[in-house]
Formats: C-alpha cells, structure tokens, sequence
C-alpha cells in the first residue's frame, strides 16, 4: 500500500494528488488487494471511520461528470 512519506512534499500538501488517489486507481485496475486494504482499516479504527464517513459523501464518477458538463 502506498505511504504517504513515499510521496513528494513538492505536491503543496494536496492530498489527492498523493496516496488518496492511488488507492482508489489502484482498487479499480485490480491491483489492491481487497484483504491487505481491510487489514490495514482493521488495525487502525480512526481511519476506518474516516474512510467509512468519506464514502458516504464522495460523489460516484458518472454524477461527478454531470456536474462538470453542467460548469461548461
């Protein structure tokens, strides 16, 4: 699983410009694994809240792009 201190600090602290972007680029090409992702939520429960509370709100991909087409 990709670290954040594996990543640049040139990338002005955006976070999804570093690891936040990987792990779901890497879930939808097959090559996170779904048991180490769960481990790593089960070990430590904060992030687990967090990942679970930032689902909740994410937009879905196809909605995200309606909302572009109606910006332009």
């Amino acid at each position: 699983m990709p670290r954040h201190e594996q990543f640049a600090d040139g990338l002005f602290g955006l976070p999804h410009i570093q690891t936040q972007l990987y792990y779901p680029v890497l879930a939808r090409v097959g090559l996170l694994s779904q048991d180490l992702a769960r481990w790593e939520m089960d070990k430590d429960p904060k992030l687990r809240q967090f990942g679970c509370a930032a689902a909740g709100q994410a937009l879905g991909h196809a909605e995200f792009l309606e909302i572009m087409q109606g910006m332009g």
